[in-house]
């Protein structure tokens, strides 16, 4: 198509709040994104859950590094440092969110989040 010809793909950094505090969050081009989300969703035969777990955490790094980065063991400790399960479920949700529907999906999703918690803090 001569009208994007000469035109580089390229990924965008947005920011995202999760347990009160801002997280990077990027949406890829959904090549990429495809790539990045596969071993999710196209899981391979005899995979363990220890290898799901590393998948996801792997998952959630590059979406908080961008495009390019290889998590390490490093990377996965200090994430699930930072973030609690229910945070990490929440960062990838938002993160397949804005991959594959937009950022607008990803501020109805944080309303939601800001919304329970708020439930969740008058109940108790």
């Amino acid at each position: 198509m001569k009208a994007l010809l000469g035109i580089e793909p390229k990924t965008i950094e947005r920011t995202t709040n999760i347990e009160g505090q801002s997280f990077p969050i990027h949406e890829f081009t959904s090549d990429k994104w495809a790539a990045i989300v596969k071993p999710l969703r196209e899981p391979k035969e005899g995979q363990t859950a220890d290898d799901i777990v590393k998948n996801t955490l792997d998952i959630v790094i590059v979406g908080l590094e961008g495009e390019g980065y290889k998590p390490t063991i490093e990377d996965r400790k200090q994430v699930t440092k930072i973030l609690q399960n229910g945070g990490i479920r929440e960062y990838l949700h938002r993160l397949c969110m804005l991959n594959d529907y937009g950022f607008d999906q990803v501020k109805a999703a944080e309303k939601k989040y800001a919304a329970v918690l708020s439930n969740d803090t008058k109940s108790n």
